[in-house]
């Protein structure tokens, strides 16, 4: 039983537990009851359990929902480094830029295989599909040739035998199947009828808080025409909370939050609560808008591939996620607004549909205002960004690649700023003591000390050996017998360093 202990890993098991709950965003809360834990939370939870049973093969159904963007990077480097296989669907392109090799592309009830990233993958199929065309467009002419000519020798007796052939020939063709024309993307289109003035919103020392706790502590910042906001921060920093209170004071005006003269605003809001469930798609849209003709209702929904008769009959409450999200931006297409403030818009979308969206994006030329966790997204739109953290408001202006950059570089000062609780022991430990010393309390005292160095370098030469340890178990994990030894080590180590400690804690107390 020892020896299958050691050879799981089981000494190490509260470290690599710790490391991956540090790495999900669990630092800190390491006896926090599961039932006080929020949705995200929990599913954050779910997966580092599933991560750390270590499986051969580890299948993950949209891992990236409702993570933060250091969450996100943990998990990224992690699976990275994962030595078995890794099965994933998921919606993040960038998530699967880093992450994968090889993309199966399901389409038309087919499966076909690309090697490489996301990126590479989208190179790839349109290569494919257009020299599929291509091949397809020369096999029907050759096939249209040679038809041509059975039609006119087969019934000629000097060429009837070469018609035959030439029927015997069409029969042995391997047919290239007519090139599948993939299921359109819908269509987004947002323009405005009226400009704003330059100055679109003010936001005066506000202070946020969602259920009597404090979120957001006397914060100003303005917004002027045109401009891409992104508000960004950990899960739980009130990121949505902010942008329903704008959306609020829009139609609510208060003190704290002013919209400039001529905005009108459009809300995309991720939960739907805007939608009544009761309505058909055609109501929901034709209520809003009771001017408009059913042709144009009708029009608009097909932009967004819901103007079937059948989809204009749907209930509401009956749409999946995706469809509510298309109907949503239908809604905010009639809404003819300069002013769009979004909550996490791509969350239902397919691919196809997240690509046209951010397209849409990118040539209306208001302003956007938007919370979202989908970095290929926050790339291609946003020119600014406001992080809430620690109750306040940071601003910075910027691509997301330079945001990012400035958020490790803050991170890596704040590290090396902070002192380590050992260093302020040991500090501790060295400053000089205003009563008197004898000679021989002053020679005990430098001993002491160089005793306390000693240990130190020690228990740090054990430290990075333990390290070592576990990334060669990770090398060799189909070896057995060396797993064996290395375990053994491993127990050694382990105990040799706790002996170690005990004897510094009893020296610099």
């Amino acid at each position: 039983v020892s020896d299958f202990f050691r050879a799981k890993d089981g000494y190490l098991v509260t470290t690599k537990v710790k490391t991956v709950l540090n790495g999900m965003g669990f630092s800190g809360k390491y006896d926090q009851v599961v039932s006080t834990l929020s949705g995200g939370e929990k599913t954050r939870l779910a997966l580092s359990k599933l991560l750390l049973k270590n499986p051969e093969l580890l299948v993950l159904d949209e891992p990236t929902n409702h993570l933060d963007y250091d969450t996100l990077e943990w998990l990224e480097k992690y699976l990275s480094d994962y030595k078995g296989a890794i099965l994933v669907v998921s919606h993040d392109r960038r998530f699967l830029d880093k992450t994968v090799n090889v993309i199966w592309d399901l389409t038309e009830k087919t499966v076909s295989s690309y090697r490489g990233n996301y990126t590479k993958f989208k190179q790839l199929k349109a290569e494919r599909y257009e020299r599929w065309q291509k091949e397809y467009k020369i096999q029907q002419e050759k096939l249209r040739r040679m038809q041509d000519y059975v039609d006119r020798n087969l019934f000629r007796a000097t060429t009837s035998k070469s018609a035959k052939s030439r029927i015997h020939q069409m029969a042995n063709m391997d047919i290239i199947e007519k090139p599948v024309v993939y299921v359109k993307p819908p269509r987004f289109k947002f323009d405005y009828a009226q400009k704003p003035a330059k100055l679109v919103l003010k936001v005066d020392d506000l202070s946020l808080g969602f259920d009597g706790n404090s979120l957001l502590e006397h914060c100003s910042f303005t917004v002027e025409k045109g401009e891409r906001v992104a508000v960004v921060g950990a899960n739980g920093t009130g990121k949505s909370t902010l942008i329903k209170r704008l959306v609020k004071s829009f139609s609510e005006p208060e003190r704290s939050v002013v919209f400039g003269q001529g905005a009108k605003v459009a809300y995309y809001d991720q939960e739907a609560a805007v939608l009544d469930g009761e309505n058909t798609v055609l109501t929901e849209l034709w209520s809003r808008h009771i001017s408009w003709s059913q042709t144009e209702v009708r029009n608009l929904l097909g932009m967004v591939l819901m103007g079937s008769d059948v989809d204009v009959q749907k209930k509401v409450k009956n749409l999946s996620g995706g469809e509510k999200a298309r109907l949503m931006f239908a809604v905010m297409m009639a809404e003819k607004a300069n002013v769009l403030i979004l909550d996490e818009p791509t969350n239902h979308l397919d691919l196809q549909a997240r690509e046209a969206l951010e397209d849409a994006l990118s040539e209306f030329d208001g302003t956007l205002i938007f919370v979202s966790h989908d970095r290929y997204f926050l790339d291609k739109l946003a020119k600014r960004y406001l992080k809430i953290s620690d109750k306040n408001l940071v601003d910075f202006r910027g691509t997301f690649d330079e945001f990012s950059e400035a958020e490790k570089r803050a991170k890596e000062e704040k590290a090396a700023a902070k002192p380590s609780e050992k260093t302020q022991k040991t500090a501790a430990s060295e400053r000089p003591e205003k009563a008197y010393r004898s000679k021989a309390d002053r020679a005990l005292e430098v001993k002491k000390k160089a005793e306390i160095a000693a240990l130190e370098g020690r228990i740090k030469e054990l430290e990075d050996r333990e390290k070592e340890i576990v990334s060669e178990m990770e090398k060799c994990a189909s070896d057995y017998k060396k797993l064996m030894e290395l375990s053994a080590e491993a127990e050694t180590v382990k105990a040799e360093c706790e002996r170690l400690f005990d004897k510094w804690t009893e020296l610099t107390i």
